[in-house]
C-alpha cells in the first residue's frame, strides 16, 4: 500500500492539480483505501461506518449470502461510480494488494464493463 501511495506521489500528479488525471487516481486511492477497510471488516465481522464518503460496512448485510458474493459486492461498490481511467488505476492497484483471486479477478471483471460502458 504505501509504494502504491509513494509513486502516486511522485508520479508527478503535484504538477496535474486539476487535471483529470489527478482527480481519476485520487478517486482510485479513495476507493482502494474503502475497500481494503471494506474487507478487513468483512473478513474479521467488524462494523464499520464513518460520515461522509461512502466508508461504512455492516457484517449483518451479509448474513446468508456467500463469501464470493460478499467479495464481488465490495468489489463493485468500490469500481461503481469511477471513470474509466480511475478504474484503470484501481484494477491494477487491487491486483498489488490482494491475493484473493475472486477479489481480484471481480476487479478486472469491473475495468472490463467499465470498457463495455464506453462502446455503448
Amino acid at each position: 500500500m504505501w509504494s502504491i501511495l509513494n509513486r502516486t506521489r511522485s508520479s508527478g500528479s503535484e504538477n496535474l492539480k486539476g487535471s483529470s488525471d489527478s482527480n481519476d487516481m485520487k478517486s482510485a486511492l479513495l476507493s482502494l483505501i474503502s475497500l481494503m477497510a471494506a474487507v478487513y471488516c468483512h473478513e474479521n465481522d467488524i462494523t464499520l461506518y464513518a460520515r461522509g464518503n461512502d466508508l461504512g460496512y455492516s457484517p449483518d448485510f451479509f448474513k446468508g449470502e456467500s463469501e464470493d458474493w460478499a467479495r464481488k459486492y465490495l468489489v463493485r461498490i468500490a469500481f461503481e461510480a469511477l471513470t474509466v481511467k480511475a478504474s484503470e488505476y484501481l484494477c491494477r492497484w487491487v491486483k498489488e494488494v490482494f491475493d484473493c483471486a475472486v477479489i481480484v479477478g471481480w476487479a478486472e471483471y469491473s475495468l472490463k464493463r467499465k470498457y463495455a460502458q464506453l462502446h455503448r
